[in-house]
């Protein structure tokens, strides 16, 4: 351990030096980030407007799966205008921020609150990160059995979207409750506005069906559920990248984790050799936006090349197929906090990460 210990000192002062390389690249361009904001915004809505009244089941579903893209794309500008970074103006962030999570059912406080406070404060801290931290083998034995078959469905490639929905979304975010907030009234008024705009939809959905339960039925289900559950998969794919892989290393001990700065060590760049980077604003460039949050996804690839050309070794770059998608989900399903090495559900050791002895 001492000899880890000496790793992780030294990682801190690569991690300091990077945030101070990072601070040119947190400018802000308004009128390019409300120019996007509003592109996003009108081709989600025009989608679901052309498919709620379309009377093509299949252009119904083309709709819909074009809103669960964009619900994808308008959450990353919330996710920045939430972090302060997609303009300069604060009130503007707020707004923004607000209006682009509602097709996504995102309240805007509790996500502030479990990403912000929560997830970037306590990256990799098994004890208080709660994005995809994963168990050790006692942890695992000692659930129910059926949260157990949950965690097995939620560690392969199928269940990644399951996990977002029912771990995240819907325990913490979606009206949260003990033991995720103290003070659960602040929170209820952005729930309350998802939920309108929820309602919105099914009014919208209603008037323009078909006279009967059946159009009805299909009108939901192409313009509500089929975007929500792809959005969901998207996020639970995106977020299981991230901070999960065969070098990652989580932590279970506190005086552990802060001797390892996981901002720069413990996020992964994910390339692609098809364009989602593009596609999503540039949030698979993780890396420079842990470093720093107060960089716009607009000024992200600049700076995700900059602290990579200036930390060729502590960065992660991970060229992502299907092949090694489907393997990081193989190897990374439980932890060994002590060993610092990946288990599959049996216990048997498949990887060792970066800082193991």
């Amino acid at each position: 351990m001492h000899q880890n210990r000496n790793v992780l000192i030294a990682s801190s002062t690569h991690e300091r030096s990077a945030r101070e390389i990072l601070i040119e690249f947190r400018r802000k361009n308004n009128l390019f980030a409300t120019a996007v904001f509003t592109f996003d915004l009108l081709i989600y809505a025009v989608s679901f407007l052309i498919g709620a009244l379309t009377h093509s089941l299949v252009a119904k579903m083309a709709c819909g799966l074009i809103c669960g893209i964009f619900i994808a794309r308008l959450f990353v500008l919330a996710h920045d205008a939430c972090h302060q970074s997609l303009t300069s103006s604060r009130p503007l962030n707020r707004w923004l921020g607000r209006i682009s999570f509602l097709p996504s059912l995102t309240p805007y406080s509790s996500w502030e609150l479990a990403h912000n406070s929560i997830h970037h404060v306590f990256s990799n801290w098994s004890e208080r990160d709660y994005v995809w931290a994963p168990f050790s083998k006692s942890q695992f034995d000692a659930l129910p059995p059926l949260r157990r078959t949950l965690e097995r469905v939620y560690r392969r490639p199928i269940g990644h979207g399951l996990y977002y929905m029912l771990e995240i979304w819907w325990k913490r975010l979606y009206f949260p409750n003990k033991p995720y907030v103290t003070d659960r009234t602040k929170y209820v008024p952005d729930s309350i506005a998802v939920t309108a705009f929820l309602a919105l939809q099914f009014l919208v959905l209603v008037k323009t069906a078909s006279p009967s339960a059946l159009g009805i039925s299909l009108q939901v289900s192409a313009m509500v559920l089929l975007p929500f559950i792809v959005w969901n998969c998207l996020m639970g794919f995106t977020i299981f990248l991230h901070h999960t892989h065969p070098d990652v290393a989580w932590f279970s001990d506190w005086e552990e984790w802060k001797l390892n700065e996981t901002q720069l060590q413990g996020t992964v760049h994910s390339e692609f050799t098809v364009p989602f980077d593009i596609i999503f604003h540039n949030i698979y460039k993780h890396t420079a936006h842990h470093l720093d949050v107060g960089i716009p996804f607009y000024c992200l690839p600049n700076a995700q090349q900059t602290i990579e050309a200036a930390f060729p070794r502590n960065i992660m770059v991970e060229q992502i197929t299907c092949k090694k998608f489907f393997a990081i989900s193989r190897i990374c399903r439980l932890y060994d906090y002590e060993n610092h090495c990946w288990l599959d559900f049996d216990g048997c050791v498949t990887a060792r990460t970066r800082i193991a002895a």
